[in-house]
């Protein structure tokens, strides 16, 4: 074992961290930062809330209200779905403090943040290797990415995740290329991976291992892994995760560790059918190198290019290191159906490493021809032999670049007739522009093309970042814009139904769910009433036949499928003094698990979009006054009376509420 500790895998000598890198007061830096503010910091209220976000944050409320930071907890339990260990909720509470407000922008800001500091590390990363040009390209072609845009603007765990797995790889590789002591290295680089696991889970140091330990045994330096500088960076992340993890275990033991590591991977994998896994295997690698990193990811097209492979020689280490970690992680995900591309967001960072390092490419290969033109001029063979020592690549940049610059004056052609159309009270379709923005827009987009068409194939880095600025922003701003338009226009209004229900219920009046409510429809309650909404669970009974009316009914966990039986239900003595329920299982209002007839107000879809996503929505009943209760009670039984009401069971979905608007259809009604 190694006991000095010292990285030189040159055989030089350990180098010193500069206290203020040189790169931090670069232009280029900047002007990256600026256009992370525009793509990211502005409207950061649009789209509303959806997905996993209010998850995260009725977390973090339940955390700061009940001042348990160990476990956390839904409605009071820590088994609700998608549960992960707590520095995301950490993040989101410290916001919330921070802003003294537990709004949308709260929720968003440290992912928010986390983009910012990723195009800070990307940049300074690929600065030790690349020129400002390769740098910029590479924290640009991050933040650009269209996957990167769709869940850096929410509130999701997967930017924290990505942060702190990406910043321990790429901090770890820095320090071995400059030759930093591996006293720096490991401990370093295992706090940044402890904060990995402390946001998601155990996929951190299996990407972690695996790329360090092949990229160490490619390099044959596999000894660099036995020092005891490496056993006190495991040290590290070791203790500091136990702080967390005892008192976890002291209050949920096994089964509570059990789900809160694992609790995800086992709803995925399900689907084995032979059609379903060849169609996964084909669809994911395209929808992550043709959607997730597009549109940066069609330079990458010149790879196929053998010569042109050989052209970043120069960069072979940065380059291994990031296809290592493309290459270990790739298959995690990729060999499991059901699995989701943003599985793998956690190394986009290290795919816009290739991508910088092959626009750092192509822009050296446009000033080495530019060099050479002008002694070729005159000599037709001359030129023929330096274009066989000078190969093309596939795609050249001034092609990309341009072909973005036509993009951009097309889409500028379309907001004007989009705005005329406007401003003639001519609607074309849902499509309407305000005469303001809709100039404003145009302006940006004909001066963006302008920028990118003069730059497409400049030799002066100046001019060549500033096109690729222009590019970023054509992209970034068409996605702040029109795609942002596009899922606010088609995203459930949650926030509204809910609003539009309490102005209809009886002022203060208490909502109790029955089991599980749907997590955004009770952040929207808490948020305009302050109250959590208290949540009672189906109590065991003595097993009984189903009804012949429901006996191809959905068991759920409340049914024994083997012995067609009902083995749980809500009791009187749980309903006493209520009036006002909602659930996400519509199956809890039937009268075989509530003892008594309640009535349907009204059902809130709590879908992505409007229309999508039937099973996910909230139901809202109303129960009988007390004297009614006191009549059902009567039987003895504590049994629902088969002949006091005629009325359908509550259980059967009668004409949705129409105290709602648009997004309470139906069809949203969880089945």
């Amino acid at each position: 074992m190694n006991l000095t500790g010292q990285c030189s895998p040159a055989g030089g000598q350990t180098s010193q961290m500069r206290r203020f890198p040189d790169w931090l007061r670069e232009w280029p830096l900047y002007l990256l930062l600026a256009i992370v503010g525009i793509v990211y910091f502005s409207r950061i209220e649009y789209p509303p809330l959806r997905g996993e976000e209010t998850r995260r944050a009725l977390v973090a409320i339940n955390m700061q209200t009940s001042g348990d930071w160990v476990v956390p907890r839904m409605q009071g339990t820590p088994y609700f779905m998608s549960s992960r260990p707590p520095v995301h909720n950490w993040m989101i509470a410290g916001s919330m403090a921070l802003r003294g407000s537990e709004d949308i922008t709260s929720i968003r800001l440290p992912c928010l943040l986390a983009v910012a500091l990723l195009s800070i590390i990307l940049y300074g990363y690929a600065r030790q290797s690349l020129s400002r040009v390769g740098a910029f390209a590479t924290g640009l072609a991050y933040v650009t990415m269209i996957q990167v845009m769709e869940l850096g603007r929410t509130g999701e765990t997967d930017l924290p995740f990505t942060l702190f797995l990406s910043s321990a790889l790429l901090f770890w590789h820095t320090g071995w290329q400059k030759q930093w002591s591996a006293w720096i290295i490991w401990p370093v680089a295992y706090l940044l991976l402890t904060g990995a696991i402390m946001t998601k889970g155990p996929q951190a140091p299996v990407y972690f291992a695996a790329t360090i330990g092949l990229y160490l045994l490619i390099n044959g330096r596999a000894r660099f892994a036995l020092s005891w500088a490496h056993v006190s960076g495991i040290a590290l992340c070791a203790s500091l995760i136990s702080m967390w993890l005892v008192p976890f275990y002291l209050q949920l033991g096994v089964p509570g560790l059990r789900h809160v590591f694992t609790g995800d991977v086992v709803l995925y994998g399900g689907d084995r059918t032979i059609f379903t896994y060849l169609k996964h295997l084909t669809e994911f690698p395209i929808s992550l190198v043709v959607g997730c990193w597009a549109p940066w990811s069609l330079l990458l097209i010149n790879l196929c290019s053998k010569p042109w492979r050989q052209r970043m020689a120069p960069y072979h280490q940065a380059m291994l290191f990031a296809g290592l970690a493309l290459v270990t992680s790739f298959p995690t995900v990729w060999l499991i159906t059901g699995t989701r591309t943003r599985f793998l967001m956690s190394v986009y960072p290290l795919a816009a490493v290739l991508i910088g390092v092959t626009i750092e490419t192509l822009y050296q290969w446009v000033k080495a021809s530019k060099a050479v033109e002008p002694s070729l001029a005159s000599a037709s063979s001359n030129r023929q032999g330096n274009f066989s020592i000078n190969p093309a690549p596939i795609l050249p940049l001034s092609r990309f670049i341009g072909t973005f610059a036509i993009l951009a004056w097309i889409a500028g052609g379309v907001m004007a007739v989009l705005t005329v159309a406007t401003a003639l009270s001519f609607p074309l379709g849902n499509l309407s522009v305000p005469p303001v923005y809709g100039i404003f827009l145009m302006m940006a987009a004909a001066l963006l093309g302008r920028t990118m068409w003069v730059c497409r194939s400049t030799t002066t880095e100046a001019r060549c970042i500033q096109g690729l600025a222009a590019l970023g922003l054509f992209v970034g701003g068409t996605f702040v814009t029109a795609v942002v338009d596009d899922y606010t226009r088609r995203s459930s209004r949650i926030d509204l139904a809910v609003e539009k229900l309490l102005k209809e219920l009886p002022e203060g009046a208490e909502l109790v769910s029955l089991g599980e409510v749907h997590h955004n429809f009770e952040y929207q309650y808490y948020r305009r009433t302050g109250r959590f909404i208290r949540r009672i669970d189906p109590v065991p009974v003595q097993p009984r036949s189903l009804s012949s009316s429901i006996e191809s009914a959905a068991g759920g966990a409340s049914i024994d499928d083997n012995q067609r039986s009902i083995t749980s239900r809500f009791s009187l003595e749980q309903l006493s003094g209520l009036t006002y329920l909602c659930t996400s299982y519509p199956r809890y209002l039937d009268r075989e698990y509530l003892p008594v007839a309640c009535e349907q107000v009204c059902v809130v879809a709590c879908g992505r979009f409007l229309g999508k996503d039937p099973d996910m929505g909230v139901v809202v009943a109303r129960l009988p006054v007390e004297h009614q209760l006191a009549r059902e009670s009567q039987n003895g039984t504590g049994l629902p009376a088969q002949n006091q009401d005629s009325s359908p069971p509550s259980g059967a979905i009668r004409e949705p509420g129409a105290i709602l608007p648009v997004s309470a259809t139906e069809e949203s009604i969880p089945k």
